[in-house]
């Protein structure tokens, strides 16, 4: 009987003392949140570890390497590549991956860049049957977006603060994003998330239509009005700057372009009222497939027209492919 009671006196001192506990915790909430918070981190920093396939000492430990080169552009000039070692490509494919189911849903509807299901064809279709289509560049887009930028944008995964230095030094270097890591893409998209909901929202109320690819801003007009188009370029212009950007000035990157001119963007015609490529590019496919038909010289090697082919069915469809 006294071994009894001595339970029921040791179970009721334990419920007394879980009582002042819960009390003086609760009647605290910056030390409850405080350790949800950091409960929560820790977990989200466990998820994003085992997503990987490494403990936090491997993670941790992980190096970035990257090399460099330049290579010419279409335009002039040239653009300065960093490719990371297959190690640090491999470890970013799976960032990749992560980043997209956790961050991807914030990325603006009106992207058509590195997107399932978009492309320069459905980034053109936006634009169809417009009476006048502006066409603006970002310049050094990528080298513009900063670590800190991308600190930023990574915050909603609220991992620890290990974690997060470190997942920002695998996916940034000290010259911005590098051109050539996988992650780099999507990262660019989310930087600019509110620049694209701003201009997008001008638009909008304006009976505008709004599409970036990459680098590339399109916006184009249902009517002819020159005090309108410079209203929006200055808009444009504005609010990339107050994020950190600049429109490219130079000549081939800044076009106003109306129904009696080609409306091309990013290569894709649209004035007949549907995507297609210019008559002078057929031309040239024409004629490298002919070469190389005959065994003559060709500036365009097998793969490179198979290539092009495909291209071709994505831009005119699979029955209107041919050349």
């Amino acid at each position: 009987m006294v071994a009894i009671e001595e339970v029921l006196v040791f179970f009721l001192f334990l419920g007394f003392v879980a009582v002042i506990f819960f009390i003086a915790v609760t009647s605290n909430p910056e030390r409850v949140s405080l350790y949800s918070s950091k409960a929560r981190r820790i977990a989200n920093s466990r998820t994003l570890l085992h997503a990987l396939g490494v403990d936090e000492a491997e993670f941790l430990r992980a190096k970035v390497d990257y090399s460099s080169f330049k290579i010419p552009k279409r335009t002039g000039g040239s653009r300065h590549l960093q490719i990371p070692n297959e190690e640090l490509k491999g470890l970013q494919k799976k960032l990749l991956v992560y980043l997209t189911t956790k961050l991807g849903h914030r990325v603006s509807r009106n992207v058509h860049s590195y997107k399932k299901f978009r492309s320069i064809k459905t980034n053109a279709e936006v634009h169809i049957g417009a009476a006048v289509v502006i066409k603006l560049d970002i310049i050094n887009f990528f080298p513009k977006i900063s670590v800190k930028k991308c600190r930023l944008v990574l915050k909603p995964l609220f991992l620890t603060k290990p974690i997060e230095d470190k997942l920002v030094e695998l996916v940034t270097t000290r010259g911005g994003l590098p051109q050539g890591a996988p992650t780099s893409p999507l990262l660019s998209n989310l930087v600019l998330r509110e620049v694209d909901k701003l201009i997008w929202y001008y638009c909008w109320s304006r009976g505008y239509k709004y599409s970036r690819y990459a680098d590339d801003i399109t916006i184009s007009l249902p009517k002819d009005d020159r005090k309108a188009i410079h209203k929006a370029i200055s808009f444009v212009n504005h609010k990339l700057k107050s994020a950190g950007f600049r429109l490219n000035r130079r000549r081939g990157k800044f076009h106003i372009l109306r129904r009696h001119q080609a409306q091309r963007i990013c290569g894709v015609t649209i004035n007949s009222g549907k995507t297609t490529i210019s008559r002078q590019k057929r031309r040239e496919l024409r004629a490298a497939k002919h070469h190389l038909a005959l065994g003559r010289d060709c500036t365009l090697s097998e793969n490179q027209l198979q290539g092009y082919d495909a291209y071709l069915k994505m831009i005119h469809g699979v029955r209107e492919a041919r050349l």
